[in-house]
């Protein structure tokens, strides 16, 4: 007898679901949207392999918009030069702090067009950066549904379901 999702433990349901799509991941690591934002500017015109090489020294440095936004433009420079177009994409990942911070709060907006205008990233970037967005709303949706959790707070959906939701 085969049993509903919402009867399956969750630890069940994820290995069904990661039998069923072993390779669903973003290929840019990233803890959060800020970091998910940032590895995205970076990707252009460079491999994924390379953005996932380089950002970890970057967010050690630069762990959120406020630190990044107060960085000296050659300090980004040299931390992604790898990377490519690296003067610009510096000069873009300062512009996308500052108005991180100065217009939405240090948080990266939820609204597409609003993504789009931020520096560095655009109507493609905005995109890619929703559908990220749209996967972790819509797991919580599914575990509101199936009873797993009475309301949405991230860190209690990441506590359920015992992953971390932005990798």
């Amino acid at each position: 007898m085969t049993m509903a999702p919402a009867d399956l433990p969750i630890p069940e349901l994820l290995a069904r679901l990661e039998r069923a799509y072993p390779d669903a991941r973003c290929a840019l690591d990233h803890l959060d949207p800020f970091q998910l934002v940032v590895a995205t500017v970076l990707s252009a015109q460079c491999t994924d392999a390379r953005v996932n090489l380089t950002t970890p020294a970057l967010f050690r440095r630069f762990p959120d918009p406020a630190s990044l936004a107060a960085a000296e433009l050659a300090e980004v420079e040299a931390l992604i030069r790898s990377t490519g177009f690296f003067r610009n994409k510096a000069r873009n990942l300062l512009g996308l702090a500052n108005a991180l911070v100065e217009r939405h709060g240090g948080q990266v907006p939820a609204d597409r067009e609003q993504l789009a205008r931020l520096p560095g990233v655009g109507p493609i970037v905005a995109k890619v950066l929703q559908k990220e967005r749209f996967v972790a709303w819509l797991l919580t949706q599914l575990f509101v549904w199936l009873g797993w959790l009475l309301f949405f707070y991230p860190t209690a959906v990441a506590w359920h379901m015992g992953v971390n939701l932005f990798q």
